[in-house]
């Protein structure tokens, strides 16, 4: 049955949709422009994704306290408008015959730090347009979106890129982001006034933030569990198309597919997030699922004496299964914890810590493979590598057990949002 929710979440998820999908054009298009046309370097490209990455920590966790100050209606208009307009930006240098490396480090900078703050925004505005009792559901249509993007996206990328080329390609990305703001232009606008609290200096802000995410129950928990998840599959991200391409070898074609078929098990995934947490709790689904998450990726030196395909295509499938139920359930989680004018700011640390161990990942992996293959011989050191980055994921569930979360099993077992103790929170408001 279809979810009935509010209109103003019918828009948003709209237009957040079709956004997301526009995000995984630019997401191949922009290297593919650096690699091809502009003759990148392997360093630079590195930096190219660092760029495409690095908005998100900084913009996140400094971006949190305005956005509980202000409209956050007007804050996604604002970054939708900033996202476009950057991106038709490189097509027109191009067309101008300008195009430079360091203006697509800015592009991938400033539409990573807009993209935090939108998703800061709009996660922060959810509970205000959806009623408590269908959050899960709303977010599970949300985290929908994102797994068909992530599946449909890298196909419809390169055969627009092969068709008209990396530059048109970034327009559709632009594209998506001008009918996402004309989506949210059409929600009707909040009128919350924010938090009254006195500014203080960007220290003062972090400070601040961090203290007030601190003084609830389970958050650092879950974000200490984000943050080494995020650095363990990211190494395994890493070397995924090394370890498909050379230990391995592989048709591209043939790991796109794998690609593929662990976005299609996504998408089914969250399709049965709100199932799974109801049959197996909330707090015993979290635990699972980053688990698996993670150390699905364990059994990739099977390929090694079996078909390396099967094996790939297994782990692929289980870990993208399990990672939208996570999502759902910990993004749903936290709203129901948070008080409504502190959400901005609990999402803006959350994000911030989560997203600092995608760098961390990225560089560790990369490292520890170039380390172990002189010893190992080339097969043998990535996929070690790459285990290891897996086992890392796989540890991202100690935090969870150690806070007790598994013995979650109802949205009723959590404290009410108003509930919070006063001097958990006292430091952070004065």
């Amino acid at each position: 049955m279809k979810l009935r929710v509010a209109r103003d979440f019918d828009l948003l998820w709209a237009g957040e949709s079709l956004s997301a999908l526009g995000t995984q054009l630019s997401t191949l298009a922009l290297p593919t422009l650096a690699i091809l046309e502009l003759r990148a370097s392997a360093l630079e490209v590195g930096v190219l994704a660092a760029c495409s990455f690095g908005g998100y920590p900084v913009a996140g966790i400094l971006g949190g306290p305005s956005i509980d100050r202000l409209p956050r209606r007007a804050v996604m208009l604002a970054t939708d408008a900033v996202r476009a307009a950057v991106l038709l930006a490189v097509p027109l240098a191009a067309l101008a015959g300008q195009l430079a490396l360091w203006q697509l480090y800015a592009a991938g900078l400033v539409v990573s730090a807009a993209t935090a703050l939108f998703d800061t925004a709009y996660q922060a505005h959810l509970p205000s347009i959806v009623p408590a009792h269908r959050l899960l559901g709303a977010n599970a249509r949300l985290e929908t979106s994102q797994n068909v993007a992530y599946f449909a996206g890298p196909g419809l990328a390169g055969v627009l890129i092969q068709a008209i080329g990396a530059v048109a390609t970034i327009v559709g990305d632009a594209l998506s982001y001008v009918w996402s703001f004309a989506m949210v232009a059409l929600i009707h606008p909040d009128d919350r006034v924010g938090s009254l609290a006195p500014r203080r200096s960007v220290l003062g802000e972090l400070r601040a933030g961090v203290a007030l995410y601190g003084g609830y129950p389970y958050l650092p928990a879950l974000g200490l569990c984000v943050a080494i998840s995020n650095a363990g599959n990211l190494m395994v991200r890493t070397l995924f198309l090394l370890v498909a391409y050379r230990a391995f070898m592989l048709a591209p074609s043939v790991a796109g597919l794998i690609l593929a078929g662990g976005g299609v098990m996504g998408i089914v995934g969250a399709s049965m997030a709100g199932a799974i947490s109801a049959r197996l709790g909330i707090g015993r689904s979290l635990a699972i699922a980053t688990f698996v998450e993670g150390a699905a990726w364990c059994v990739t030196p099977l390929g090694m004496i079996g078909e390396p395909a099967l094996v790939l295509a297994i782990a692929a499938g289980a870990s993208g299964f399990m990672t939208p139920v996570w999502n759902v359930n910990n993004v749903t989680l936290r709203q129901t914890l948070v008080r409504p004018d502190e959400q901005g700011r609990i999402v803006a640390v959350a994000r911030a810590f989560g997203t600092a161990g995608i760098p961390i990942g990225t560089f560790a992996g990369g490292a520890l493979a170039a380390a172990l293959t002189p010893a190992l011989g080339t097969a043998a050191g990535l996929i070690t590598a790459m285990v290891a980055g897996s086992v890392i994921a796989a540890g991202s569930v100690v935090p969870l057990l150690v806070a007790g979360i598994p013995r979650i099993r109802h949205w009723s077992d959590l404290p009410p949002a108003s509930g919070r103790r006063l001097s958990s929170g006292s430091a952070a408001s004065e």
